[in-house]
């Protein structure tokens, strides 16, 4: 195995292709590139292999009966991810896979390649962005029926870092920012570019990039084989500007920053090391180390929730807040997820969900931290409100899901059948809008009619003896 999979029948002397990556040769199965395994199975002959593109199996290499066995798995290696007020959906570039969009519980497949660096439009939910390796940057303004390639407009065509990083500006969902050796600026959605700076600042390609709102913004950029964060102050679109450094008085590598949301003077940097700095916060040229209570184990990536004042890091090992407003202790966010390294984390303000891309365990999210507050007049029953969401999530199914009209609930062998059980179903407010008590028939099913439910996302949950032992996100059209 290698890129394609070849097969010997005399003990390696020749060869002959047994499966390849893109479908050029007739008679020659398509199975996904960069293979990692090949194993037997001893008892039935078959041939399993391990690949970029999940599980597939066959009993005989030399024909076209390759069987993808992969489908259900979350072993997604994310890099990074994008979501906006302006939809449901999140998107996900990821490796060897391409960028995918995730809405109402069904992935697409968008553009090819390594997925890397991915943007929504916060305002126009049919525009999006994505792109390839080395920083081949595409836009669609038609919900991803096509695609314009818009690193073609920027001068040179450069080739960027692995994964290039990319902006829209806070002041106008209009306006890009791409970091090459250069950083390029665009006000029509990537139609046209122009470098804003004199000249090289370091001979390497950006990393990563912030920016913070206001008329007269300050771009941040970090640079590899450097101590310092790059930023330009008072930036001035459509004008060329000096960049100038902070110096960085710890050590480790920088993996991402993040412009505080409403302090032009403020910004945090995370580090990817061991034994090393793992969160630090600048304000007004005072450093301080912010990691009392992570593990030590390496931050890749950092978000703030500007509505509640709380940071977010995503670790190795899960994803971490901090509460600004009431300590500076982090604690676990994990709710459910597993221990894995967290790549990229996005706040949807309008569902009031955080999602995090992982590498290797797909895409989570979970509402964010101190959503939910009880709202006044709305009920007696103080139980449905929800402070921890998934919550047992495999306790039970829902079938279809999104739906409409009605969906089944489908119990796991957990749940007790033969007596009643409450079903209520919670907006994202935390106000219970349907309660019914049912009872699981012989195939452990239950049906529950929805309607008059809006449209939305819904926490459904399972109550037995006034106890929750179940809640399940559901998507009802």
């Amino acid at each position: 195995g290698g890129v394609n999979t070849y097969r010997s029948i005399n003990g390696g002397v020749s060869w002959t292709l047994a499966t390849q990556w893109w479908g050029q040769l007739s008679g020659v199965m398509t199975v996904h590139a960069d293979k990692h395994m090949h194993d037997f199975h001893p008892l039935t002959g078959e041939l399993f292999e391990c690949n970029d593109g999940g599980v597939y199996k066959t009993r005989a290499p030399q024909s076209m009966l390759w069987t993808d066995i992969s489908n259900g798995l979350g072993v997604t290696q994310f890099y990074r991810n994008a979501v906006t007020n302006a939809a449901t959906y999140v998107l996900g570039g990821s490796q060897d896979n391409g960028t995918k969009g995730l809405q109402g519980g069904v992935w697409d497949d968008l553009t090819g390649g390594d997925g890397m660096e991915c943007q929504a439009d916060p305002i126009d939910s049919n525009v999006f962005y994505t792109a390839i390796q080395n920083g081949e940057l595409r836009r669609t303004t038609n919900g991803g029926n096509n695609y314009t390639d818009i690193q073609n407009n920027i001068p040179g065509k450069p080739s960027g870092a692995w994964i290039t990083p990319y902006l829209i500006t806070p002041d106008s969902n209009k306006h890009l920012v791409a970091g090459y050796k250069h950083i390029y600026f665009s006000d029509d959605r990537g139609s046209n570019w122009m470098s804003i700076q004199g000249s090289d600042i370091t001979g390497g390609n950006c990393y990563r990039l912030a920016m913070t709102g206001g008329a007269h913004p300050t771009i941040y950029a970090l640079f590899p084989d450097t101590q310092v964060v790059f930023y330009s102050k008072n930036f001035v679109r459509g004008a060329t500007t000096t960049f100038d450094t902070i110096n960085v008085p710890f050590g480790g590598n920088m993996s991402d920053i993040m412009a505080h949301p409403t302090d032009s003077g403020r910004f945090y940097v995370t580090f990817s090391g061991y034994n090393s700095t793992q969160v630090a916060e600048y304000n007004k040229g005072l450093w301080t180390q912010i990691a009392i209570g992570l593990p030590n184990v390496p931050v890749r990536c950092i978000e703030y929730d500007s509505s509640l004042s709380v940071l977010y890091v995503g670790t190795d090992v899960g994803v971490y807040y901090r509460d600004t407003s009431t300590n500076n202790l982090w604690a676990s966010f994990r709710k459910n997820m597993p221990s894995i390294e967290v790549t990229d984390l996005g706040i949807n303000y309008t569902t009031k969900e955080i999602w995090a891309s992982t590498y290797g365990r797909g895409m989570w999210s979970s509402v964010k931290q101190g959503s939910y507050v009880p709202p006044p007049d709305t009920t007696t029953d103080t139980t449905t409100y929800i402070a921890v969401v998934p919550y047992a999530e495999d306790v039970f199914g829902i079938a279809p899901n999104p739906s409409g009209g009605q969906f089944k609930i489908i119990a796991g062998e957990s749940v007790s059948t033969g007596k009643a059980i409450m079903v209520n179903i919670i907006d994202y407010s935390g106000r219970t809008v349907l309660r019914k008590e049912t009872i699981f028939d012989g195939g452990r099913k239950a049906e529950v009619n929805i309607a008059g439910v809006p449209p939305g996302i819904y926490i459904v949950e399972l109550k037995d003896n006034n106890t929750v032992i179940g809640r399940k996100r559901a998507v009802i059209r």
